[in-house]
């Protein structure tokens, strides 16, 4: 349960500070950009948005992939039909 705990905490504070960056950014630096550097933050921007659940999906697909039930047919091939 503990590590539960921790894994929620951990990510809760990764995702207060990507929104607290963002917010100080857009803020505080974007009314200085040039109109040039404005188009490649935004670009930038949105591809870490737009991957953001794409790599999470990935990562969360690998993870189930591991999880064999012990009755597959994956883990017990050489054993012959029993009853």
């Amino acid at each position: 349960m503990g590590r539960v705990i921790l894994g929620v905490f951990s990510a809760a504070v990764v995702i207060v500070l990507y929104i607290a960056l963002l917010w100080g950014f857009a803020s505080w630096i974007w009314p200085y950009l040039p109109i040039w550097a404005k188009f490649i933050v935004f670009l930038f921007i949105t591809v870490l948005f737009m991957s953001s659940p794409i790599t999470a999906l990935r990562v969360y697909g690998r993870v189930r992939g591991r999880a064999v039930p012990p009755d597959s047919d994956r883990n017990h091939s050489n054993r012959p039909p029993g009853p």
